[in-house]
């Protein structure tokens, strides 16, 4: 082909590499796919890499989509020498694919990113953050040390986006963008809600990492304080994480083994019956968890943490204290009383994903 044909042909579309660290279970990394599902990247010429499988849950989601993912290093989790393999294979992937946008999802992904950012042709660089805190200061230093390397920021909410730009950023970066992480199909909102049984034990439920963050002991002993006071209730914590063996321990010592149950990952947990839905995170970002409960038709109880702070009053969230066990039982042990608030929670709930987060005005 000529040089004048290649000039007056359809210009390429230009590269994206999206890099997450892992392809585990949580918000940001299911996020990810329900982007691509949504056409967020419509336009480009796509390519998904993480730098350790973890536990690969997005793998098949990805692949459906036409965007199976690169997996640097084949590893659970993100230790040193899976990192430092991964790093010199991904120095190998950016000069291969020369991309002209690099989006980093994720601590170890996001700080590896920047650091290797190509100084010649240098892409956009975008950086997506996804909680109002990072899980260990170390991360939080190394995102300011290098957030001059960034030339956009995501948030999945203006609570994240606040809170990252004065915590993750030496000044704030030239573009800031919000872009949920939901988008909530019609049909999902037209389901019935799936309560326990009428007359039965009520059942309350959460989801998240079993992690210090998602403080699931503060949930334990709320359990106990409210069967302590007659109340009967079950309580089922859905998603993996390093302190299972703490919290099951918790619940024996509590004697609640019989009460609280730990069913792992579960996909499409919010189709499992429930009565209300409680939290008590000590930080979030936009937190899905809460939004994927209201979307089914299940009251919600939550701190007033992360994006929880701005949909949470027009949702009727029951605000929790999140470490005062015996307060936020008071809290509870009188919303569990009143089905009727419950019920108008669970609509209110509802109606404002549906506004604010429904697939149409996403």
């Amino acid at each position: 082909m000529s040089a004048e044909r290649q000039a007056s042909g359809p210009a390429a579309a230009p590269r994206l590499l999206y890099l997450l660290t892992s392809l585990n279970n949580g918000g940001a990394e299911w996020g990810a796919v329900e982007l691509i599902r949504g056409g967020a990247f419509a336009g480009f010429d796509l390519t998904v890499a993480a730098l350790v499988r973890g536990a690969g849950a997005q793998l098949t989601g990805l692949e459906a989509l036409g965007h199976p993912a690169r997996v640097l290093v084949e590893a659970g989790r993100p230790g040193p020498l899976a990192l430092i393999t991964a790093t010199l294979r991904l120095r190998r992937l950016l000069a291969r694919l020369r991309p002209d946008v690099l989006v980093l999802s994720l601590p170890h992904a996001n700080l590896i990113g920047r650091v290797l950012r190509p100084s010649r042709r240098r892409p956009l660089v975008v950086s997506f953050e996804h909680n109002s805190r990072l899980a260990r200061p170390a991360y939080e230093l190394g995102y300011r040390l290098t957030s001059g390397r960034v030339d956009w920021m995501l948030a999945d909410c203006r609570a994240t986006a606040e809170a990252a730009v004065a915590r993750l950023y030496q000044r704030p970066p030239p573009h800031v963008d919000v872009t949920p992480l939901i988008g909530v199909p019609p049909e999902r909102l037209a389901e019935p809600p799936r309560r326990t049984a009428s007359g039965g034990r009520l059942h309350l439920v959460s989801a998240g990492r079993l992690s210090g963050p998602k403080n699931q002991a503060h949930l334990i002993a709320l359990l106990a304080a409210l069967v302590r006071r007659g109340m009967d209730l079950n309580l089922t914590l859905f998603g993996e994480g390093p302190l299972r063996p703490d919290l099951e321990a918790a619940a024996q010592r509590a004697g609640l083994a019989d009460r609280v149950f730990m069913p792992g990952h579960v996909p499409r947990w919010w189709r499992q019956p429930a009565d209300l839905f409680v939290l008590a995170s000590r930080h979030e970002g936009l937190c899905l968890a809460a939004l994927d409960a209201m979307a089914a038709g299940v009251a919600v109880a939550a701190p007033a943490v992360g994006g929880l702070k701005e949909y949470g009053p027009a949702a009727g969230v029951l605000v929790l204290n999140g470490s005062d066990v015996e307060g936020d039982a008071d809290r509870l042990a009188a919303l569990l009383q009143d089905p009727v608030r419950m019920a108008m929670m669970a609509q209110a709930g509802r109606a404002m994903v549906t506004e604010r987060y429904g697939l149409d005005v996403i």
